[in-house]
């Protein structure tokens, strides 16, 4: 039966191989044919798309043969798809930087309000490379600004695959609400389409993001149910991916023999279908699990295919992780001299990536740099034409001076209002910072007061079981002084801290309680620990509640709110009061 599967796989691996062989046989047919110069163009296009999975050098020779003929003819729509192009096949190799570069010069290219598709796939090219290096500040910008083109263009394939990477940046930066949110959009679109690959894709992301939570059970749950979909489709890859993130979450909770299993499946699809990034990542986990087990030996032998595979495919990050995997294995086994070059090797990929970051800074620098130059030419035989121009109509000279007069008065006026905005934005910062300087002290105060209700607790506790050991004369006394602290944390804490708010936030509860009367003295105190975006761990720890009471109390809020039916967060409610 398996070799009867693999054969079928063989199959259709062979089927799609002839018919990319046919497509590129016909493309060039067509180039030898073709006298047209910008059809040409299209064509090595067409090209280097054709060969992007399975031939690097032939794909990148296609683009650039593109750019040189655009170049030539001065088409500037074919040499920003040629760089597109390249940038595609830059992404597909993780070739991260290159990629970077040469799609914001496509991007350029297109201009701002032309060519609307081309630079929100472009866009969301350079988000994903950015968030492929680490850069996922940057990575959000390029993906809001494919997000709001493909809006524009109400394009709801881009809004599913734009919606997933959103939900993939704000998970590395441990913003799981948002990442959360953006998944279920994702999802949302690709079951309105009834496109089951997206529906899994976003599925297995969201089980992420429950692992990443601490919440294995949920994970699992959402995995199975993208497995699901993925054996449906018959997608190895897709089931591979199921296995070994099935096999990960039976590893870190001690279920050591079924994430063998897990992990053993994954590897013999991974290899089925030539997935060697995937293999390599099977490699790293096994090592972890014969470490767990105990077997240093096995250990070592996985952590170096991993290695070996990662250094191949130009994976730095996971040849470093490796690397630090191998140095405990080596030092468990007293191995301290193969441990020591293990984590050497682990520092050097470590220093190669925080370079390579750098490198990435000063490449855009570069960029920057050649743009003002190009720039400055650009300018230069503007004016150089002018000359020329004025000097043949010399007639009009006085008018040239006028002209240049008005210019140079509108340059001023342009000056003086950048200065003016310069020096509005200065001050506004300053408010700003200072603003955000109040916060952290109240945010601040506030843990004071969750310290100072602990100790008063703990001293009502430490009273409350003495008591009954005491002389009946001193048992009112005691209980008196119970009475008094209890007091104290009921209402002094609290009204310092309102008075320290309100000097901050001045009509912060006007504003609220003109529109929201209703709202308790509880509700209000809510409200402000909202308002200064404190989580319900850190409300509870100040108001001695349980985190359940308080999201309890925050669902009734949002009911108070009319925010119950809305994905609106409360404290991006509550900020604008």
């Amino acid at each position: 039966m398996k070799k009867l599967l693999l054969l079928c796989f063989l199959l259709g691996s062979a089927s799609q191989w002839i018919v990319s062989q046919n497509k590129v046989d016909s493309l060039m047919q067509q180039l030898k044919s073709e006298k047209e110069t910008n059809k040409k163009i299209q064509l090595y296009i067409d090209l280097c798309r054709a060969h992007i999975a399975h031939d690097y050098e032939t794909s990148k020779l296609y683009a650039q043969r593109a750019a040189a003929l655009a170049k030539e003819v001065d088409n500037t729509f074919g040499l920003a798809q040629s760089y597109s192009c390249e940038g595609s096949l830059y992404n597909y190799y993780q070739q991260y930087i290159p990629a970077i570069c040469i799609l914001e010069k496509a991007i350029a290219l297109y201009g701002d309000n032309q060519f609307l598709e081309e630079v929100g796939y472009d866009n969301l090219q350079l988000a994903n490379s950015y968030k492929n290096i680490g850069n996922y500040a940057t990575g959000l910008e390029r993906a809001f600004k494919a997000n709001d083109i493909y809006k524009k263009l109400n394009n709801q394939n881009g809004l599913r695959r734009v919606s997933n990477l959103l939900g993939s940046l704000y998970r590395y930066l441990g913003n799981y609400d948002k990442s959360i949110y953006y998944y279920s959009k994702s999802l949302e679109i690709s079951e309105l389409q009834d496109y089951q690959p997206g529906m899994a894709a976003a599925l297995n992301n969201w089980g992420l993001v429950h692992k990443l939570q601490g919440n294995n059970e949920l994970a699992l749950e959402y995995y199975a149910r993208s497995g699901a979909i993925e054996k449906m489709l018959g997608d190895k890859h897709g089931i591979g991916i199921y296995y070994n993130n099935v096999g990960i979450i039976h590893l870190e909770s001690n279920r050591l023999d079924s994430a063998f299993v897990y992990f053993k499946y994954a590897l013999a699809l991974r290899e089925e279908t030539g997935d060697e990034k995937g293999k390599a990542n099977v490699y790293d986990n096994l090592g972890d699990y014969y470490q767990k087990i105990g077997n240093l030996k096995k250990a070592e032998e996985y952590y170096i295919r991993c290695i070996e595979l990662a250094k191949k495919l130009h994976l730095v990050r996971l040849e470093s992780v490796a690397y630090k995997s191998l140095t405990e294995t080596y030092e468990k086994n007293e191995n301290y001299k193969a441990a020591f070059s293990a984590h050497k090797r682990f520092k050097q990929l470590s220093d190669s990536l925080f370079n390579y970051n750098k490198a990435l800074e000063y490449m855009q620098l570069e960029m920057q740099h050649q743009k003002k130059e190009d720039l400055a030419l650009s300018e230069l035989k503007t004016q150089r034409e002018r000359f020329i121009y004025f000097i043949v109509i010399g007639l009009f000279l006085i008018l040239f001076m006028v002209f240049m007069i008005m210019i140079q008065k509108q340059r001023s006026r342009s000056i003086y209002q950048k200065l003016r905005a310069a020096e509005l934005e200065k001050k506004q910062k300053k408010i700003n910072q200072a603003l955000e300087r109040k916060n952290k002290e109240l945010v601040s105060f506030s843990m004071n007061i969750a310290q100072h209700h602990e100790l008063c607790l703990s001293v009502i506790n430490k009273l409350e079981t003495t008591i009954g050991s005491l002389k009946k004369d001193n048992k009112p006394i005691i209980q008196n002084i119970i009475n008094e602290i209890k007091s104290d944390l009921n209402h002094s804490s609290w009204e310092e801290f309102e008075v320290r708010f309100l000097q901050v936030h001045q009509s912060f509860y006007d504003n609220l309680m003109s529109q929201f009367p209703s709202l308790s003295q509880n509700e209000k105190r809510l409200c402000a620990f909202l308002r200064l975006d404190m989580s319900t761990k850190e409300i509870s720890s100040i108001t001695g509640q349980t985190p359940h009471t308080i999201n309890v109390a925050r669902t009734r809020l949002r009911k108070k709110l009319n925010l119950a039916n809305t994905d609106v967060a409360l404290n991006d409610f509550l900020i604008s009061y």
